[in-house]
This record gives C-alpha cells, sequence and structure tokens, in this order.
C-alpha cells in the first residue's frame, strides 16, 4: 500500500486504491450515458415574397406538419405587409 501525502489529502483519501473525487475519471465513452432525443422542431427561415431579401426565423415542429408555411408579415424594405413563405435554413 502506497501513502501519498499531498496537501489537500484528508485521512480517508490517503491509500493509492482510493483516489480523492477531483481527481476521478469521467466515464470512458464505452458507458452508455444515455440515448439522445430525437428532435422535435427544427429552424426555417421565411422569406419575403416582395424580392428585399428580408427574412424571419420561425420554429416548426416536426411531427405532422408536412406543406410549407406561409405567413402574411411585415416587410420594412417596402413598408407593407406581404405573403412570407417557409425556406429551409442554410
Amino acid at each position: 500500500m502506497t501513502v501519498f501525502l499531498l496537501p489537500w489529502s484528508h485521512s480517508r483519501f490517503i491509500s493509492a486504491a482510493v483516489s480523492p473525487p477531483c481527481c476521478r475519471l469521467l466515464p470512458s465513452s464505452s458507458e452508455k450515458m444515455g440515448d439522445k432525443r430525437k428532435k422535435t422542431f427544427m429552424f426555417i427561415r421565411l422569406v419575403s415574397a416582395a424580392g428585399t431579401g428580408f427574412f424571419y426565423v420561425k420554429r416548426k415542429s416536426t411531427k405532422g406538419l408536412l406543406e410549407k408555411l406561409e405567413f402574411r408579415k411585415y416587410d420594412p424594405r417596402v413598408n407593407r405587409h406581404v405573403l412570407f413563405t417557409e425556406q429551409k435554413m442554410k
């Protein structure tokens, strides 16, 4: 049995078999930490139909919405409400 005498060591951590909590290793990648969840939403870009290049960013649920979203929103570059259609984020 090896004894380490370090300034931060406590009497319960002096044997080589037990290391202090600050020196313990993290679990290896082979140990299963848990499954990742599937994303429930995605970000989309709503682009102005006026052709100004102005866009809004929205979250869209990935469950059940198959058609493209269209909104009538304000475009400050033409000072009007125009149609905004969905495009995927780049």
